[in-house]
């Protein structure tokens, strides 16, 4: 699994000649499949279409650039109409608010773990504040049906499913139960 975060500012490099062509300017999701579809590359203009990669054309995603076989991959929105309709919206999940089914707030998506082959998106890092992110760490969503992607915010209608992952308490309480071994 990878984060979508991560990739977000990476170069493009083609596997067939090595060069460094565009880098990546945000990640298209689809919010009715809960997957990734590819990467904006390009925003376009006027009288053309923003400069898409599909992630299955995708050959990897490293830790420091994302590999593509060569420029024959890279298309235009125009032509796929599910990443034309998420470009429209400006759909993104960064920042959704993210609410439970008894409109109490969770937090808000600060990252998005998906599986770099299908594009299934797995869970959501979900941020309840700075303080909280650093002292109790964040909270790990896992997708499931439970789970509703609308435009302005993804409810949940099954928090046992929520864990807390990171943060400083949870590190100074695990040292504190090794000292007292």
């Amino acid at each position: 699994m990878k984060k979508a975060k991560h990739i977000l500012g990476l170069p493009i490099i083609l596997l067939d000649t090595g060069e460094e062509i565009f880098d990546i300017k945000d990640i298209l999701f689809s919010q009715k499949n809960k997957r990734l579809l590819g990467f904006l590359i390009d925003e376009g203009g006027w009288f053309k279409g923003a400069k898409i990669v599909l992630l299955k054309h995708v050959y990897t995603i490293g830790k420091d650039a994302v590999i593509i076989q060569n420029k024959k991959v890279i298309m235009s929105s125009t032509q796929i109409p599910d990443v034309e309709e998420v470009l429209e919206k400006k759909y993104t999940l960064f920042q959704l608010k993210v609410i439970d089914n008894e409109g109490n707030r969770v937090g808000r998506v600060e990252d998005v773990l998906f599986n770099e082959k299908t594009g299934h998106l797995h869970y959501l890092e979900v941020s309840e504040g700075v303080f909280e992110d650093i002292f109790y760490g964040r909270l790990r969503i896992p997708l499931s049906n439970n789970i509703k992607f609308e435009d302005k915010a993804i409810i949940i209608t099954n928090k046992k499913q929520i864990k807390k992952i990171g943060g400083l308490k949870k590190y100074f309480n695990q040292d504190i139960e090794k000292r007292e071994v």
